[in-house]
């Protein structure tokens, strides 16, 4: 732009041309210009520019608009996702999920224009929920735009049921939450019992609030197998079963054999010898030697064991240990 002449030459100017003169051979060239004022009579001098120009496109970095950065949809529903973008020359996109380059599938597809790029997910399944990022790129920078999809569906299957106790009426078994909650909160579970003679599933209780519960009354002897679901607000996992399990006690007799060394007991002492045994419910103690009762200034090998209800743990032998009595005439 500029000016028109101070002096017009007593006509109308009529128009005026503009030159220019191009230098270089480069992909951004340099032009100078100068303007002349033409009327009926003739042309102005020239006035030229004062410094060159380069033409070069004007560069802006790339930039989006994104007003939300979490995204829901019910499974089975489509998602559609429109981010505008700007950015000079055009930037490139690209898209990923979960830190990988997002795989387009029939129903899952990116368009994008001069101005915006649409995320679009067809009859959304949990495999569709992550976390994603376009990234934008041009000769100006870069920028990179983070949002999160969630997919509200049934939750995931418990983990790792397993049994922690055993009694002969009862068993206590635990479990971790599925590693997909649905999206939404898991309300409670549902845990179910079977003698393993038949086919047929009971409910214990269906709204278990913690991950563990006591199932009681149970057949003393009879074999279980327990399952487990989750639930939430738009409906139930599928069931983890437990390993089976036999209601009694677990009669395991345990006996410390730390008076297994030699033992010699000088008259007048007490002989005494302890051994720490376990075992529910309380074993019954009993010390033998070959079936015979202790004779005062024997030597002896002595023999013990622990026996309850459901059994008699091994036997123990210590060595040779020589018993007195007190001193006597």
């Amino acid at each position: 732009m500029w000016e028109k002449p101070e002096h017009d030459g007593g006509s109308r100017i009529l128009g005026y041309l503009v030159e220019m003169l191009p230098k270089g051979t480069e992909k951004w060239k340099e032009y100078s210009f100068r303007v002349i004022a033409v009327n009926e009579k003739g042309k102005s001098d020239p006035r030229e520019l004062g410094v060159p120009v380069i033409a070069k496109d004007i560069e802006i970095q790339p930039s989006v608009e994104l007003l939300f950065n979490t995204f829901t949809v019910k499974a089975g529903d489509d998602l559609k996702i429109d981010i505008p973008f700007r950015g000079r020359p055009l930037p490139t996109t690209s898209w990923k999920k979960d830190g990988n380059p997002l795989k387009q599938t029939t129903r899952v597809n990116v368009q994008t224009s001069k101005t915006l790029t649409s995320l679009s997910i067809k009859e959304a399944t949990n495999e569709d929920l992550g976390h994603y990022e376009l990234h934008l790129s041009n000769t100006a920078g870069s920028t990179t735009a983070s949002l999160t999809v969630i997919v509200l569906d049934r939750p995931g299957p418990p983990t790792d049921v397993k049994i922690d106790e055993v009694s002969a009426d009862s068993v206590t078994l635990s479990w971790k939450p599925p590693a997909y909650d649905g999206g939404c909160h898991i309300s409670n579970y549902i845990v179910e019992k079977r003698d393993t003679t038949t086919t047929t599933w009971e409910v214990v209780s269906a709204a278990v609030a913690r991950t563990s519960i006591k199932v009681s009354r149970l057949v003393t002897g009879s074999e279980y197998q327990f399952r487990v679901c989750a639930e939430n607000r738009y409906g139930k996992s599928t069931y983890t079963n437990s390993p089976s399990v036999v209601a009694e006690y677990p009669f395991k007799i345990m006996m410390d054999a730390k008076f297994r060394d030699v033992v010699v007991v000088k008259a007048g002492e007490v002989f005494k010898v302890n051994a720490d045994v376990a075992g529910r419910p309380i074993p019954v103690i009993s010390w033998t030697k070959d079936g015979k009762e202790l004779t005062t200034g024997e030597e002896y090998q002595f023999r013990i064991k622990a026996e309850n209800r459901f059994g008699i743990s091994d036997h123990i032998d210590s060595q040779c240990v020589v018993v007195k009595l007190p001193y006597s005439e």
